[in-house]
């Protein structure tokens, strides 16, 4: 347990980013979108980048908020889960 513990303050375990495994679908995703984004920019006059620029930048915003309260919930489930699995 100390291991990890000392590994987290340290900054060798990045709990928001080495959970994301690199699969193929998730590739494909990934230039889909970014395809379509290059798409998309080559159509919009500057305004309506600037708008899009804003959009992405709020749907950033809603992500990382969610990521966290989705980590603090899961830290605490498996934590609870820790206590009763040793309590019985």
């Amino acid at each position: 347990m100390k291991k990890i513990i000392e590994n987290l303050w340290y900054g060798n375990i990045d709990p928001c980013g080495d959970y994301v495994k690199n699969t193929d679908e998730l590739n494909e995703l990934r230039k889909k979108r970014t395809d379509l984004y290059e798409k998309l920019l080559a159509v919009l006059n500057e305004k309506e980048k600037k708008l899009l620029d804003e959009y992405e930048e709020c749907n950033i915003e809603i992500f990382a908020i969610h990521e966290k309260e989705l980590f603090e919930y899961s830290f605490s489930l498996g934590f609870n889960l820790a206590i009763e699995i040793l309590t019985k």
